[in-house]
């Protein structure tokens, strides 16, 4: 019988010798994921045996990874900020950069309850609209279009689309963690805080790809229960953009956020990881000549999708950011009015440009 300590010498000597930068690691985390034990169990059971099945799927997992295959894909999942998110062949693999992305977004909002009257009741008919994050989460009572401006008493309805989710790292960290984000901003500007005052979320995950939107709803069901904020609902959308959002919801998002395929052809063709553009899907990486393609299409539809004062936040290649940035300015003298401000463009934790951000103004109506 192979013990676990023999499994795990001979699969680190397996990997070193296929060219594993760091096989000890790797060879403990497949060994990990294919016992079910964590780390610091396994090695408190190192003299246990290990049955067929578990030398068949070590075998399997092992040789999957000496291909090239990336690792977040052999083990089945990701971690993204506080989530453990399921991962699978044909949807990008959430990264650490993308992160930041999520930081720049709450920012974007954390000003957004300043907009909100305090109040001593609570509008019960939405409370406890969206609590169980269903794929309909209650539609008919989300109050999609309403920011309850007629009620001082009323919580304000939040609209979030994410477009592009891929794994939904980003619409389900939103989810977790932008309620309790929202509420320490407020504390922090020593307004009173009042739950019935605290706005309702509703986050709109979308993607073209029908996969994409499959391992999404997993991700989402797999969280605990107490892990969603039970005033943040999450709506699932199979979407190019916005082609099939909600009309309702045109000019009433408060926030668009996206990590579109964004990688130059030359650069992806010449430079990404063969682990990378072999395995994950070209469509989610490849942004066309400049990086800019899809950009592109988002900045102008979502002028028409924005409320005043909504804002854009996007990941891009970091020698695209300022023809992005420039984009936005050029739009500008677009005839519908509306104009880009705040335009601004974040560093990943690498120091590389990687975020733009900004703020959409739209001009008043005469009445």
């Amino acid at each position: 019988m192979t013990t676990l300590q023999n499994a795990l010498n001979e699969a680190s000597s397996f990997l070193q010798d296929s060219g594993e930068e760091n096989p000890r690691a790797i060879a403990e985390m497949v060994l990990s994921f294919v016992t079910g034990l964590s780390r610091v169990e396994l090695y408190l059971s190192l003299d246990e045996s290990l049955n067929a099945d578990q030398l068949a799927r070590l075998q399997k997992n092992l040789e999957r990874r000496a291909a090239g295959e990336p690792l977040q894909y052999v083990l089945g999942e990701a971690s993204f900020r506080h989530l453990i998110l399921k991962t699978g062949l044909g949807v990008l693999i959430p990264r650490p950069e993308t992160e930041i992305l999520v930081d720049v977004a709450m920012e974007m909002l954390g000003e957004v309850l300043s907009s909100v009257g305090a109040g001593n009741q609570c509008d019960d008919a939405r409370s406890d609209a969206c609590s169980d994050n269903s794929d309909e989460c209650n539609d008919a009572r989300s109050d999609k279009s309403s920011d309850s401006s007629g009620d001082k008493h009323a919580s304000r309805t939040i609209n979030i689309a994410d477009i592009g989710t891929g794994t939904g790292a980003i619409a389900l960290s939103l989810a977790q963690e932008l309620p309790v984000f929202l509420e320490k901003s407020t504390s922090a500007k020593s307004t009173p805080t009042n739950p019935c005052t605290m706005p309702h979320l509703h986050l709109y995950a979308s993607d073209i790809s029908s996969r994409a939107l499959e391992l999404v709803k997993e991700n989402a069901r797999a969280l605990e229960p107490e892990a969603l904020a039970p005033r943040a609902c999450v709506h699932f959308l199979e979407s190019d953009l916005f082609a099939h959002y909600p009309a309702e919801l045109c000019g009433h998002l408060d926030l668009i956020v996206s990590n579109p395929p964004y990688i130059p052809d030359s650069v992806l063709e010449q430079e990404v990881p063969a682990e990378v553009k072999e395995y994950e899907p070209w469509e989610a990486l490849s942004g066309g000549a400049d990086g800019l393609e899809i950009f592109r299409r988002l900045a102008k539809e979502a002028r028409a999708w924005l409320k005043d004062g909504g804002a854009l936040c996007v990941e891009l290649f970091e020698d695209s950011l300022d023809d992005a940035a420039d984009f936005l300015r050029e739009e500008n003298g677009n005839a519908d009015g509306a104009r880009w401000a705040d335009i601004s463009v974040t560093k990943d934790l690498t120091g590389r440009p990687r975020i733009l951000s900004a703020r959409l103004t739209k001009p008043s109506r005469a009445l």
